[in-house]
C-alpha cells in the first residue's frame, strides 16, 4: 500500500514540474500584437475580431474580412501603409508574419444604393421574328448591375 502513494507522488510532482516549464515558455513568445480595426467604422467585420490579439512571435496570421450592405473592400493598411488592393471579392483575407506588432485596418468604401431603376419602354407589342430594345438608367449602387424580366406572351 505503501508503495502506491510514493508512485502517485512522483506523478504529480512530475506534471507540476512540466506545466511551469510550458507556462514560462508560452509567456516567452507571444510578445507580439496585432491591432485590427474597420474603416469607416461598421462597414464589415473582421475574423479574427476588431480589437488587439496577442501572438507568438513569427506566427502567420490570416485576417479574413466580411463586408456589409453597401460596402466594399478597398484595401489593407498595415501600420498606416496600404499593403493590397480589394478588387473584390478576390482578397477576402490578409495573412500578417507576425515579426513586430502591428495595426492591420481593413479600409472599406461605401456604396450607395440604388435610389431609382427606370426602364423603357415599358411594354412593348413586338411581331414574331422582330426584336425590341430596352434601356435601363439607374442612378446610384455600383456597376455592372443586374436585372431580371418577366415576359407575358399574349395569343
Amino acid at each position: 500500500m505503501q508503495d502506491k502513494k510514493m508512485v502517485l507522488c512522483i506523478v504529480l510532482s512530475m506534471l507540476i514540474t512540466v506545466s511551469a516549464i510550458s507556462t514560462s515558455l508560452g509567456d516567452a513568445q507571444s510578445d507580439c500584437t496585432l491591432t485590427i480595426t474597420v474603416s469607416p467604422l461598421g462597414a464589415g467585420v473582421t475574423n479574427p475580431s476588431e480589437g488587439t490579439h496577442g501572438y507568438p512571435v513569427n506566427t502567420s496570421v490570416d485576417v479574413f474580412r466580411i463586408h456589409r450592405p453597401y460596402s466594399m473592400l478597398d484595401h489593407w493598411e498595415l501600420n498606416g501603409t496600404g499593403v493590397g488592393e480589394g478588387n473584390e471579392p478576390y482578397e477576402p483575407s490578409i495573412t500578417v508574419l507576425m515579426n513586430a506588432s502591428y495595426v492591420l485596418t481593413c479600409v472599406y468604401y461605401l456604396i450607395e444604393p440604388f435610389k431609382a431603376i427606370s426602364i423603357t419602354p415599358l411594354a412593348a407589342a413586338v411581331e414574331l421574328g422582330s426584336s425590341v430594345n430596352f434601356v435601363a438608367n439607374v442612378t446610384g449602387g455600383l456597376k455592372p448591375y443586374s436585372f431580371q424580366c418577366m415576359w407575358t406572351i399574349h395569343e
